[in-house]
């Protein structure tokens, strides 16, 4: 039992980073400042355990490509309900949701062919610069730091707009909501360039697959 714990350890942050997500938006949700910083504090909590689920799989040499999916699983639940309630709450273009989101079901998609197929996913993008731009630290790393610049001014935002900051008066940052708005974009930009490098990296996979469709 303690061996199976063990081995799942990495699995179980990654759940728990996935429930965090809920949490986070009833707290955001709330009316009071307290609730709303609560919210932020939390949501930090959950990008440090993003980052400690891949640490423990690697520390114990229990890496493997149902956990690399069920990390990606995590990744996309908690980027899609943020997006999604900071487009409700008008921080960001509803638009770039809607490319976000479909872009990250097409992307998982064309991984699930890939998984199938034995390639997991660490080993999809092969190519120079599917290393460059997505696979590697730096890419990675840039990336996160740009969705967290996202997250955390989003909730921000919304923490000083809270109807009782600053003892019951409503505040808002004109130059905070652009900000956060603008950066949505860069978001969305970096996020399309790493998916036409996943179709150019996965089009073995795809014309294999498509091409016996018709067969």
């Amino acid at each position: 039992m303690f061996k199976i714990i063990c081995q799942n350890t990495a699995n179980i942050i990654t759940l728990f980073r996935i429930g965090f997500v809920f949490v986070v938006l009833c707290l955001l949700s709330a009316d009071s400042v307290v609730g709303r910083v609560i919210g932020l504090l939390v949501l930090i909590l959950a990008t440090l355990l993003d980052w400690l689920d891949g640490y423990i799989a690697r520390k114990l040499k229990v890496i493997s490509k149902a956990g690399a999916m069920l990390d990606t699983l995590g990744d996309r639940i908690t980027e899609s309900c943020l997006l999604i309630f900071f487009a409700y709450k008008h921080l960001i273009p509803f638009a770039v949701v809607v490319i976000f989101v479909t872009r990250s079901f097409l992307s998982d998609f064309v991984r699930s062919l890939n998984f199938s197929k034995g390639i997991g996913v660490f080993n999809i993008n092969n190519s120079r610069m599917g290393s460059i731009f997505v696979s590697s630290v730096t890419s990675r790393g840039l990336y996160l730091l740009l969705k967290i610049v996202l997250f955390a001014g989003g909730c921000w935002v919304l923490v000083i707009s809270a109807p009782d900051f600053s003892p019951g008066r409503a505040v808002s940052s004109p130059a905070l909501k652009s900000f956060v708005y603008h950066v949505s974009f860069l978001v969305l930009a970096f996020n399309l360039v790493r998916f036409v490098l996943l179709l150019y990296n996965s089009r073995n996979t795809l014309k294999e697959y498509f091409s016996n469709d018709y067969k």
